[in-house]
């Protein structure tokens, strides 16, 4: 007998939870799970034939894009980042439950796609061990097609605790109470399209005291890197030579004040002399993203360094100044000074 769709998508994501939360579960095992959970989830809500196979569009804020429902669900994929996030919530909820016991947990979720993985990954997760403590989830998404495969998620899990489902913008969005939790992954490498810096921004200041943000910290730096040598696996050739040059944004609750409005200034960057053609200048992104849980570089599509150039020695030493754009379309934007 054919597995209806609804049981099919819930089944896909439990088996999901299981896997992620096991230590022993192999990064093609993750794998495996995580795409079968986003087929699952894209085919029962329909987001295949809304949207296509290739790239479909956003929506362009003023501080960034919405990436799209099946593009929101496809994240899934990024097993790794997927497995460090919910670890981080779930491990964030179980430090908040030290921090203001007795105390239902308020939870703000900004931009939770149509999957919510990092509210229905951990819950059910906590649903499996029995965790008793109330958390109160209010979950953010820009898309009403979002929105309303989570809401239907949820009630087809059974999970309780969501106050709201929020239509709109989390860089206006104003919470009634301060939240205990606030988490937002709306970002790419280098900080990049989305509005991870603006969500930031406008949220981490409302949280309560001693509340969480996940993540805690992303640090986007300059480096020199050479390419060539990144992934090889000959032994004559030295291990990845790099040159760490500056930080050029830190993007956590310390400097969430700076962030919206974006007010940090620009960052002058010395490159020394180097002694040969090989080295690449480069955007490195770290992610720290709760405790031990981190992302580091290739861990995830969220931490592949974003080459910028390549350096020649006869141009060295060198000065060049970077500025993050915290507009519609945010990047790094570089020059070389004279």
């Amino acid at each position: 007998m054919p597995v209806a769709p609804d049981t099919a998508a819930i089944a896909a994501l439990r088996n999901l939870s299981l896997a992620l939360f096991d230590d022993g579960s192999s990064p093609g095992l993750l794998r495996e799970k995580a795409i079968h959970a986003f087929e699952r989830v894209a085919d029962w809500c329909g987001l295949a034939t809304q949207d296509g196979l290739g790239a479909p569009p956003g929506t362009r804020l003023e501080h960034g894009e919405a990436i799209s429902p099946m593009n929101a669900a496809r994240c899934l994929t990024d097993f790794q980042r997927t497995r460090q996030f919910v670890h981080a919530v779930d491990a964030a909820l179980a430090e908040l439950a030290v921090r203001f016991p007795g105390q239902a947990l308020r939870v703000v979720y900004a931009g939770c796609g149509p999957a919510a993985p990092l509210f229905l990954l951990p819950m059910m997760e906590r649903e499996r061990r029995g965790c008793r403590t109330e958390i109160q989830w209010t979950l953010i998404d820009l898309h009403a097609h979002s929105l309303d495969t989570a809401r239907r998620l949820a009630q087809l899990a059974g999970m309780g605790g969501v106050a709201a489902y929020v239509e709109g913008d989390a860089c206006t969005w104003e919470p009634i109470q301060p939240p205990h939790l606030v988490i937002t992954e709306t970002m790419q490498a280098a900080l990049r399209k989305e509005p991870q810096v603006a969500v930031t921004g406008h949220l981490a200041p409302k949280l309560a005291a001693g509340g969480i943000l996940i993540p805690e910290r992303i640090r986007v730096s300059a480096a020199l890197m050479q390419i060539g040598h990144e992934f090889s696996t000959d032994a004559d050739l030295p291990r990845p030579d790099r040159v760490e040059l500056a930080t050029l944004l830190d993007v956590s609750l310390e400097t969430a004040g700076q962030l919206h409005p974006f007010q940090a200034e620009p960052v002058r960057v010395r490159v020394p002399r180097v002694e040969h053609d090989q080295y690449w200048l480069a955007l490195r992104t770290g992610i720290e993203v709760f405790g031990r849980h981190k992302l580091g570089d290739y861990d995830s599509g969220l931490t592949c360094p974003i080459v910028l150039g390549p350096i020649r020695a006869a141009d060295t030493p060198a000065e060049y100044e970077f500025s993050y754009d915290a507009g519609p379309e945010p990047q790094f934007r570089w020059q070389r000074l004279a």
